[in-house]
């Protein structure tokens, strides 16, 4: 079973892209100012 199919009554929309996706965690390599360059 799909989680849209067990969860269908409480989905409001999909995202098609990870345009709009929120990460939380640690990446070691984005941790600091020249990781981001």
């Amino acid at each position: 079973m799909l989680l849209t199919d067990k969860y269908a009554d409480k989905i409001y929309g999909t995202i098609t892209c990870y345009d709009r996706m929120i990460i939380q965690g640690y990446i070691p390599g984005w941790s600091h100012a020249e990781g981001m360059t």
